[in-house]
């Protein structure tokens, strides 16, 4: 047998309380012909650099512009050398490399001139002399900016704002009473006091497909808060974020062998990312009559549809004794098929073989739940991400997030407090299987 992969995480939980630094371990590999696109935007490839290696390749880079307009000013010194430009006591001798350097170093930094000639600084008589300290001021002018605009850049950027934005360390697969499962976690906005702007979540499914080395990445829609209307939540307290397990979702039961989109009534989603939950509240169709065509939100209202025309069809001779189809030719099996697959899913005795087969699932495929929280910095007006991820190891099964907003009296700037001891902790029947 070949020997089992380390299971390793694309979003590591890298920081204290169980919280990652917002990166994934994601490489380029055979990216020699990506150095031209990459010298496109390379403002931002260089902003990626770490704090040490930027500022070392500046150090370099302002030393090097320098070096090179130091030899500039020793080749203007030659080109009239019986003019006594003041650069030398002595107007025979010859510039040497160091005293252009510091005269190359003055210029740059604009220190004043300390001339060991005769000269008063404005050097009337050796204009090429004048022309190379325009040039050097010029692109010393343009590289401060530079630097202003980089390290503001660097020290204002709000991607670190999203280490602030805490995720529960737990994430909860439950059953409702009508016999659904959700997929929930917590999230918190630790610094509450100044409330984030458009503050939304998205959820990602990842799957290792069995014997293949491609992952797939597929959407999670989100029941609360709802997508539909952008999934916005108030993250300066506490929300548990829901996604409803149903036919469409990554994480079904049923996900991984497509059955799904292959039952004879229901409707082919055509690769969209849909929910039952719209469907449950009329929003649309998500089963058809193979016999007349007839769409229907639910398998009660299909079922009951093709009772009644079944009923209908007793005394009626049309389509008797031919080729067409009629509801009463609907088998009986593929009925009670339909109605023990859904009853299933709301009779008790069979959660806990249900928790066993999403434990599976989720270590059978190596899925990694990704959650990105995505909200504006109210004070820097910038666009942050807060990303975490869970995994088998992470889930927990039935039960509770525990209370942890409470009312706080004792201090009169504040009239609630959220117990971050009890944000990570599930209560009731949750229990790691």
């Amino acid at each position: 047998m070949s020997a089992v992969m380390p299971k390793r995480r694309l979003c590591v939980r890298d920081l204290p309380f169980h919280q990652s630094s917002n990166k994934l371990r994601i490489r380029n590999s055979k990216r020699a012909r990506m150095g031209r696109l990459l010298s496109e935007d390379w403002f931002h490839v260089f902003l990626r650099l770490t704090t040490i290696e930027s500022i070392t390749y500046l150090i370099v880079c302002w030393t090097v512009f320098i070096l090179i307009f130091a030899g500039f000013y020793v080749a203007a010194d030659t080109v009239q050398p019986d003019v006594d430009c003041g650069l030398t006591k002595n107007s025979n001798e010859i510039l040497g490399f160091s005293a252009a350097f510091a005269f190359s170093l003055e210029t740059t930094t604009t220190v004043g001139y300390g001339l060991p000639g005769s000269s008063n600084a404005f050097f009337e008589g050796c204009p090429e002399l004048q022309v190379v300290i325009y040039f050097q001021m010029l692109f010393s002018i343009l590289f401060n900016a530079f630097l202003f605009a980089f390290f503001f850049a660097r020290v204002a950027r709000c991607e670190t704002r999203g280490i602030q934005v805490v995720f529960g360390q737990k994430a909860i697969i439950k059953r409702l009473r009508d016999g659904r499962f959700t997929f929930n976690f917590r999230v918190y906005d630790v610094d509450s006091r100044c409330p984030l702007v458009e503050a939304h979540v998205r959820l990602y499914a990842i799957k290792k497909d069995i014997g293949e080395r491609d992952m797939k990445f597929e959407v999670m829609r989100l029941s609360s808060p709802n997508d539909d209307l952008g999934a916005v939540i108030y993250p300066s307290l506490p929300s548990v974020v829901s996604h409803t397990i149903d036919s469409y979702s990554p994480i079904h039961l049923n996900s991984s062998s497509g059955s799904k989109v292959e039952e004879a009534f229901h409707i082919d989603s055509c690769g969209m990312d849909l929910r039952e939950d719209d469907s449950r509240t009329g929003g649309r169709d998500d089963y058809r009559c193979m016999v007349c065509g007839e769409t229907y939100s639910t398998v009660d209202c299909l079922t009951r549809h093709i009772a009644y025309s079944g009923m209908l069809e007793k005394n009626d001779s049309v389509g008797k004794g031919g080729g067409a189809k009629r509801h009463l030719d609907v088998s009986l099996k593929e009925m009670k098929m339909w109605k023990v697959t859904k009853d299933k899913q709301t009779t008790g005795t069979t959660t806990g073989m249900y928790y066993e087969e999403f434990k599976s699932l989720f270590e059978t495929e190596e899925v990694e739940i990704l959650a990105v929280v995505e909200a504006i910095d109210p004070l820097m007006s910038g666009t942050f991400q807060a990303i975490q991820s869970y995994t088998a190891e992470d889930l927990e099964f039935g039960g509770n997030f525990a209370p942890c907003l409470v009312k706080d009296y004792q201090d009169k700037k504040s009239v609630a407090a959220v117990d971050l001891a009890q944000f990570h902790r599930v209560i009731g029947e949750g229990a790691a299987v």
